[in-house]
């Protein structure tokens, strides 16, 4: 009998090791990809620039989008410009790559001349503020917003932008989002994002190491860059951040994202 019973644990051991590994659950991708008509370019050039107050985190989000490890040890930016290279998808299945000049800015008085510099030519705005701040959040109404529009005005005609490039493209950034107030901020950064006609809205936390995570927002933020990149070069109207986070509410919108 004992042996019966060692024989039986030996056979249960035995198809434990031979069983299968389960298969992955896939993991929903928390923003959908814009897909273009086959008829587009197959490669696109995209300037963004970040802004924002100094010390709310922007440089350490830039790393963590370029791939970098979390470093937290960075002197103030002046001006650092960043080459990085997306992929995107056209309907007949083949790559489209967008080459994304991304520059980081200094946030602090005083660089008004140097950012000025920056600015000219640039399609995507990410406009950055720290999730635990009201300060830095209402800055970009007050401060931020009328910087950019008032250079955009000084560079119309700019051969780089659209024609009908007649206000900034903004992503509104929230860093920092790890930190334990973060949510201080929750709905006056919606208002904020309803205010400034922004095209998309995502909080962000360059520290959480998993940057596929929907605490990170890392990748979200990389797969909307690359969405309105296309959609700017495609000649597509200005979104609204609503319509990325409800597309089925609009049938424009929703043709696109796959």
């Amino acid at each position: 009998m004992l042996d019966r019973d060692v024989e039986t644990v030996a056979n249960n051991i035995v198809a434990e090791k031979i069983s299968p590994e389960p298969e992955p659950t896939p993991i929903e991708p928390r923003v959908k990809s814009y897909i273009a008509t086959s008829d587009v370019e197959s490669e696109i050039a995209i300037k963004t620039v970040i802004v924002g107050d100094g010390q709310i985190g922007k440089t350490c989000l830039i790393d963590r989008l370029i791939d970098n490890p979390f470093d937290d040890t960075h002197e103030a930016t002046t001006w650092q410009d960043h080459e990085m290279n997306l992929t995107a998808e056209r309907e007949d299945g083949t790559e489209r790559i967008i080459r994304m000049d991304l520059v980081d800015t200094a946030g602090q008085e005083g660089f008004e001349g140097i950012r000025g510099c920056c600015y000219p030519g640039t399609n995507l705005f990410l406009i950055a503020y720290k999730t635990d701040s009201t300060l830095s959040l209402n800055n970009l109404r007050r401060k931020w917003h009328d910087e950019l529009v008032a250079d955009l005005d000084f560079n119309k005609g700019d051969d780089r932008l659209r024609p009908d490039h007649t206000e900034p493209w903004y992503i509104l950034v929230g860093c920092q989002a790890d930190r334990a107030d973060s949510d201080f901020t929750r709905g006056e950064d919606e208002a904020v994002a309803e205010e400034l006609n922004v095209c998309a809205f995502i909080r962000t936390s360059a520290l959480v190491t998993d940057v596929f995570s929907a605490e990170s927002g890392v990748n979200e933020l990389k797969q909307m860059i690359t969405n309105l990149a296309c959609m700017y070069r495609d000649g597509m109207p200005k979104p609204s951040w609503k319509d990325f986070k409800n597309p089925e509410q609009d049938p424009y919108i929703e043709k696109y994202l796959k």
